[in-house]
Parts: structure tokens; C-alpha cells; sequence
């Protein structure tokens, strides 16, 4: 049997390049929101959709840059909800896990109802 000081903890090796995640998440970009919400943008937009789609490129510029600051400083398991945890405290860390699973999920189903129109 080990002794505890002789355990060493699990680190996680990133296994996915730069390259590699950007282009999944231009392909969840994509498939999940051009794709399948497209056509109901249109009916509430109506003439004003590419402004919208300008906007909402702009915000996810923002938060990309933001999302790539961060895990520069903070190159730990855990994303946002690491960060909120460390900013704000255990409450919110812990609110912010559970409201990005449940994001996460819709996502999911936004991708499931895609691929059922095709």
C-alpha cells in the first residue's frame, strides 16, 4: 500500500489542439444555430436579420476572448464555473455549474431537432 504523500494527483492531458476545438465550435455554431434557427430568426428579425447576425458574432467574440483570457490564467480543469467559484465563492460556482449543464442540454436538443430535418 502506497503512503499518502507517495500519490501524486491525476493531472488531465489536453489531447485537442487550438485547431481542433475551433473547428468544433464553429461546427456547433453551424449546425445547431445557423442551420436549424435561421428560418424562425427571419420571421422575428424580418429585414433586419443580418444586423442580428452581426450583434450576435460580436458577442460571441466577446465572450470567446473573455473564455480565452481566463483559461490563460486559470489553465485548470473547470471552466467558467472554476472561475465564478474563485471570483464569487462556492454559491454561485456551484449555480453556475448547474446553469451551464442546463444550457448545455438545450444545446443538445437544439442539435437532435437538427438533425431531424435532415
Amino acid at each position: 500500500m502506497q503512503n499518502e504523500k507517495d500519490v501524486q494527483p491525476h493531472k488531465l492531458r489536453p489531447l485537442l489542439g487550438r485547431a481542433d476545438i475551433t473547428w468544433m465550435v464553429i461546427a456547433a455554431t453551424l449546425g445547431g444555430g445557423l442551420f436549424t434557427l435561421l428560418t424562425p430568426a427571419i420571421e422575428v428579425a424580418g429585414s433586419a436579420i443580418l444586423l442580428v447576425i452581426v450583434l450576435n458574432g460580436l458577442l460571441a467574440l466577446s465572450t470567446s476572448i473573455c473564455y480565452a483570457k481566463l483559461s490563460e490564467a486559470m489553465p485548470d480543469v473547470g471552466g467558467g464555473q472554476q472561475w465564478i467559484r474563485k471570483g464569487m465563492g462556492s454559491f454561485w460556482g456551484h449555480t453556475t455549474g448547474w446553469v451551464s449543464w442546463l444550457a448545455h442540454s438545450v444545446a443538445c436538443g437544439i442539435y437532435a431537432i437538427s438533425l431531424g430535418f435532415y
